[in-house]
């Protein structure tokens, strides 16, 4: 797999939410690919043992769901993408599959995948504390800031490290 380098100085210039939000665009768009047409949904699943999963605006953790499904099996989506660049492919699915893979097969795509990976997943494990019967203020109150220097405190070792697992795949 091909993926366009880029250095951790000009990943941290880019406008971060203009990138956030393609991020999740793209991650919705795989899903509405292959949920679109039932021979397509049959090809990811010969490459993927679950169905991609739908963003959704309403819920942080359906984000989290969607990126940890698709990090998962990376690999294996792109190379169920790869199967539907093939020529036996209409054009319309050929021309689709190819844009997928040239947004996903970019090195600050898979960089934002690991650290939207890592940054949702502590949200939701905080989101399911919260949830928990029985919680007083104290203890939600430190739980929150426990997730607030979280992510003062490991946002630049984390970035890094996403920028480094981006690379070797």
């Amino acid at each position: 797999m091909e993926i366009t380098h880029l250095t951790l100085q000009e990943f941290t210039q880019w406008d971060r939410r203009k990138f956030l939000k393609h991020f999740f665009a793209v991650v919705e768009r795989i899903y509405f690919f292959f949920s679109a047409s039932t021979h397509r949904l049959e090809v990811l699943l010969k490459y993927v043992p679950n169905v991609v999963k739908r963003v959704t605006d309403t819920r942080w953790s359906a984000h989290y769901e969607a990126v940890k499904a698709l990090q998962q099996y990376f690999i294996n989506v792109v190379g169920a993408l790869n199967k539907l660049c093939d020529q036996n492919e209409n054009i319309d699915t050929r021309g689709q599959a190819r844009g997928i893979l040239d947004a996903i097969q970019r090195s600050a795509f898979v960089s934002f995948m690991h650290f939207w990976l890592e940054v949702l997943g502590e949200s939701y494990d905080t989101q399911k504390y919260l949830q928990r019967k029985g919680l007083c203020l104290e203890e939600c109150t430190h739980k929150m800031k426990a997730f607030i220097v979280f992510l003062n405190n490991e946002r630049n070792a984390l970035l890094k490290q996403c920028i480094e697992r981006a690379i070797k795949i």
